[in-house]
Order: C-alpha cells, then sequence, then structure tokens
C-alpha cells in the first residue's frame, strides 16, 4: 500500500499506525487498549513492564494526527469525514504525571519515535526541549505534558480530547482532581481520560483502586489484587467500601458481593486500627 491508504488505514487501526507510523510494534494487551479505551473514563492498571508508556505516547500520537473524537462535528448523515474542514479544528490533549521526569518521558518517547520515523516527524511542527514541554502538529493539534501538581489547575482552562495521567495510583486526590478539572476539562468536547498506573498491593491511592474497581466490573474482568496500606509496623489495612460503590451497584441492580466476586476485590466495611 501507498502513505495515503497507509493513512487511512491507521485511523481505525491503532496498532497498525503504530507499526508503520510510530516504528512500534504493540502487543496483544496494548492492542486491546488502543482499541477499547473510548469511555470518558479509562483504567490502565497493569503491572510493571507492560509498556505504558509506549501506549500513551502512541495514544497521543494517534489522537493529535487523526483529531480522534472531533469526527462528529465534521462527519455527515452517511458518515463520511471533511477532512478537508476538520484539519482547521483545533485540537488539544494533554499529558500529566506526579512528577516533571515522570512527566518528561513520554516526551522523550515521543522524541524518539519522530526520530526513528520521517513519516511520523513530517507531521511535528515545534518540539522543544524547555519546559513547560508542548508538542504542536502542522494542522493545528496540540499535546501538552505537565506535572500533575496537587490540584491538576496545570490541566485547567483548555478542552481536551484526551487527558493522559500517569501513575495516577500515587495521587491520593485523584478523586478531587477528577472532579473538579479533568472531567470538566473533556466533557465539552466529549473526550477520554486514561488512568495509568501498576497495580502494586499497599501503594495504590484508594481513588485510584476505586476507578479500577468499576472499570474491571464494566469489562467483566478480575482485578485480582487486594488494597491494603502498610505501616511502619508492617500493619495491614483494607480500605472500607466507599460509599459510591453502594451506588453504582444501586444503580445496575446487583448486589456488592456480586460485584467484588466479579472483579476479584476484597474489601472491607470499616477501619481497623493497625
Amino acid at each position: 500500500m501507498g502513505l495515503i491508504e497507509d493513512l487511512q488505514r491507521g485511523r481505525s487501526d491503532p496498532a497498525f499506525f503504530s507499526h508503520r507510523f510510530c516504528k512500534r510494534k504493540l502487543h496483544d494487551g496494548q492492542c486491546a487498549w488502543m482499541e477499547q479505551a473510548n469511555a470518558t473514563v479509562n483504567v490502565l492498571a497493569t503491572g510493571n513492564r507492560f509498556g505504558k508508556t509506549s501506549v500513551v505516547t502512541v495514544g497521543h500520537a494517534h489522537s493529535c494526527i487523526y483529531k480522534i473524537g472531533g469526527e462528529h462535528r465534521y462527519s455527515d448523515a452517511s458518515g463520511a469525514i471533511d477532512m478537508e474542514a476538520m484539519a482547521g479544528l483545533e485540537y488539544n490533549t494533554a499529558h500529566a504525571a506526579p512528577s516533571n521526569e515522570l512527566a518528561k518521558i513520554v516526551w522523550t518517547d515521543f522524541n524518539r519515535m519522530r526520530r526513528a520515523s520521517r513519516d511520523l516527524d513530517v507531521w511535528v511542527d515545534a518540539m522543544p526541549r524547555t519546559e513547560p514541554y508542548n508538542i504542536t502538529f502542522i494542522h493545528d493539534a496540540c499535546w501538552r505534558i505537565r506535572t500533575v501538581g496537587d490540584d491538576a489547575s496545570a490541566l485547567d482552562g483548555r478542552s481536551n480530547y484526551l487527558i493522559s495521567v500517569d501513575e495516577a495510583g500515587w495521587l491520593v486526590k485523584l478523586e478531587e482532581m477528577m472532579d473538579n478539572v479533568l472531567l470538566l476539562r473533556v466533557a465539552d468536547v466529549r473526550g477520554r481520560i486514561w488512568l495509568v498506573g501498576t497495580m502494586k498491593p499497599g501503594e495504590v491511592s484508594k481513588g485510584f483502586y476505586k476507578y479500577a474497581i468499576r472499570a474491571a466490573a464494566g469489562m467483566g474482568q478480575d482485578l485480582a489484587i487486594e488494597h491494603v496500606t502498610t505501616g511502619k509496623a508492617l500493619a495491614r489495612r483494607k480500605y472500607p467500601v466507599d460509599p459510591s460503590i453502594y451506588r453504582y451497584c444501586a444503580e445496575h441492580g446487583i448486589e456488592l458481593d456480586e460485584l467484588l466476586d466479579a472483579v476479584g476485590a476484597k474489601v472491607s466495611v470499616g477501619w481497623k486500627a493497625a
């Protein structure tokens, strides 16, 4: 196939786009994520060495080049997209992490990708090495990379079609950030949020664990981890069931035990002093 045909295929085939334009071959789990993570809130809770950085980097590149999520504004009744008109859409995505060092990892990964692929590099208008890190594309798309800070305020003030948060399990104020900033920043453009983290017993925040339970229940998958905290004396305490979990069960007409059995989670009904 020629370049134009490859570009056309890449829109609906993220795995092909990654291999052809990013020179990065995704494994089955990464492919599944790229194809399915299209809800408003998506949780990627994995073990080490899954390749989360590659998924996030390819995800933003794919989103920015094709302006994923903006199609409905430029589609006719038959579903055909006016690509020339959509090229003028102001399109933004954002990636954030708890520290600047972690946030820059995806900037470095994308820089490596574009240096390896002329067909990817041609889309990049500017990629300055100075902070704050912004990657602008030739067709009015911009990918901003920030530290999430204490309240995610660095992500406020601009609508985004994709927001990814790396090491979201470290964020003790994740729920507050979601309610006050992140969900608002994707709402008006029907954007997506990717919460990315490594599931380690005792090392993920209550908020991330809760979002992971919901995502696992929605996908019918086994979460396979008991959330606990660890203290100086190696005391182990389970998190209590958050009230929103009870509301979730009531909304879907299921019992709490059914939900927990479905996702393989073990959650206590109250705190127990260490």
